[in-house]
């Protein structure tokens, strides 16, 4: 995944969801696509990750730490393989492509596993983006706090005079 600005791109769960869904993890076949994706978001938002792979070496798993790391954090876990297609003319949709009818999105794995996985890398990444911008923000009034707190007690020193 390419950055061409210093602000990663913050996907919606649903967003997140089309772009998992695109990616053919049937269970016979690598995943390494998907976790390269997963990984370069998560490491655009300043999560860092580390692959686990399988004996094989053609699957992986992907495990992210979030704070510090000390006991009794939440693990979120989900499987990115998807059972086969099967007779793809028994579909109503492209399988592999993430399709929004009624207010649904349908597409393989969309419901199990892929659709946990958006809501947890999409959390990641809004829960970060909102503290980049409280933190933006909160120098800014400490800034503006200060210069009232200043301003105070200039006044205060003009009275005493």
């Amino acid at each position: 995944m390419t950055r061409t600005t210093d602000m990663p791109e913050t996907l919606t769960a649903r967003d997140m969801l089309a772009r998992l869904v695109a990616f053919p993890t049937v269970s016979s076949v690598s995943n390494l696509d998907l976790i390269s994706f997963a990984e370069d978001y998560l490491a655009g938002h300043g999560v860092a990750s580390t692959r686990v792979y399988d004996e094989t070496g053609t699957k992986a798993a992907l495990h992210a730490c979030i704070g510090p790391r000390i006991d009794g954090g939440v693990v979120l876990s989900a499987h990115t393989d998807v059972v086969p297609v099967g007779e793809a003319s028994a579909w109503s949709v492209e399988p592999f492509a993430a399709e929004i009818k009624a207010g649904r999105l349908f597409g393989r794995g969309a419901a199990d596993m892929k659709g946990a996985i958006a809501c947890f890398i999409a959390a990641v990444s809004r829960s970060f983006a909102r503290k980049k911008s409280s933190m933006s923000d909160r120098g800014y009034d400490e800034r503006r706090y200060d210069d009232r707190r200043r301003d105070d007690d200039r006044r205060g020193d003009e009275r005493e005079r």
